[in-house]
């Protein structure tokens, strides 16, 4: 969730709405300015913690890259497809 919010913020963090300036810093901006730090420091730990998982799921049976790649590729392509799929039908 915090990654997503740190792409929503995007125009908030470069002030790319042109309404916010160092004069005034409000609320929003502060909010949206921590979670997006705050965020810049989760990423790596998800990606750790990723391999952390992956490498204990294959802990007790010997490594097959086929057998590995066919499970992640049940498990990512079915969401990549819709939401892919999504993508274009929605664009304008």
């Amino acid at each position: 969730m915090v990654v997503i919010w740190i792409h929503a913020s995007h125009s908030w963090w470069f002030a790319a709405d042109r309404n916010i300036s160092l004069e005034v810093v409000n609320t929003k901006v502060f909010i949206n300015t921590f979670i997006n730090q705050a965020g810049r420091f989760t990423v790596p730990l998800f990606v750790i913690l990723s391999g952390f998982g992956f490498a204990k799921s294959e802990e007790y049976s010997p490594f097959r890259l086929k057998r590995f790649s066919q499970k992640r590729c049940f498990r990512v392509l079915p969401t990549y497809i819709f939401f892919g799929f999504l993508h274009i039908i929605t664009r304008e």
